[in-house]
């Protein structure tokens, strides 16, 4: 309990703690969105969106959950593993469905990694801006 006239968490609590979170972040992510619908030509050819980079910095990333999930269909499955994402507070708004691309991190596992964004974090006091990604592995075999 704090004294009277007193806070326990003071003014200003998040932003003297966010340079340690950033300074936390080792890997760099590229955030991009859609910037426009994607198109079917005359002859059926699909063309995807054009992208436009929302976010290309630090990054922080780590699994949400040790449990995966899948799901069957025919013969292939596909597993679904879910990673949660710290990037810079002062990012650009994040939205669910942009791509998260993993472009360097100390796990070379990581490189390459493609996320689609299915949540955006909140709350009353934050050092960085905090994602929920997904991961979708397409896996051979029943």
């Amino acid at each position: 309990m704090p004294l009277p006239s007193t806070r326990v968490i003071g003014p200003g609590w998040s932003d003297h703690h966010r340079p340690a979170a950033t300074g936390s972040q080792t890997a760099t992510v590229r955030i991009t969105r859609a910037a426009t619908t994607g198109t079917t030509g005359e002859d059926g050819t699909w063309t995807p969106p054009v992208r436009t980079t929302v976010y290309d910095g630090t990054a922080r990333i780590s699994p949400h959950t040790s449990e995966q999930r899948f799901v069957v269909v025919g013969e292939r499955r596909t597993v679904f593993s879910d990673f949660l994402v710290a990037i810079r507070w002062d990012a650009a708004p994040i939205q669910v469905d942009d791509l998260v691309e993993v472009t360097e991190a100390v796990d070379p596992g990581l490189v390459g990694l493609v996320l689609r964004v299915e949540d955006v974090e909140g709350g009353s006091e934050q050092w960085e801006r905090l994602l929920v990604a997904t991961e979708l592995l397409a896996q051979g075999g029943p």
